[in-house]
């Protein structure tokens, strides 16, 4: 892992306990809920939330899809974000560990992949959003 990843890491390592604090404006459920209304979502949509920190996206769409996986750099955030997931008795999600830019996905796996706030982290922009596209599911017009 390269420099840069390591350092969002151990900052992400610290943050991760009140990293949903209330006072924190992109954790609104209102902000949340609109997300998800806008997405579209059906019952047997399978979802990726990448770089997804403590998987709040996640948490707040599983209801209403068939699975969801969360995938960030940072055990810390993934843990949080599980331990809300049990909390609140969501079983269809899943924590892995891993980078944005290097997916451990095979090819259109997901009907639906969605990051949110992330695309700062990242050295380089490119790479997530093929990644990205290569493991969504094509639409056929």
């Amino acid at each position: 892992m390269n420099y840069k990843v390591e350092k969002v890491k151990k900052s992400f390592s610290v943050q991760a306990e009140n990293f949903e604090n209330g006072n924190m404006n992109f954790s609104k459920q209102e902000y949340l809920d609109y997300i998800i209304e806008k997405i579209g979502a059906k019952k047997t949509d399978r979802v990726l939330e990448i770089a997804a920190g403590t998987c709040v996206c996640g948490r707040s769409i599983a209801p209403s899809v068939a699975s969801v996986v969360c995938l960030d750099a940072t055990p810390a955030m993934l843990a949080v974000g599980k331990k809300a997931a049990e909390k609140n008795k969501i079983t269809n999600i899943s924590f892995i560990e891993g980078l944005a830019e290097q997916l451990p996905f095979a090819d259109e796996s997901f009907d639906i992949v969605m990051t949110r706030l992330t695309f700062h982290h990242f050295k380089e922009m490119l790479k997530p959003f093929e990644e990205m596209n290569r493991v969504l599911k094509k639409v056929e017009n």
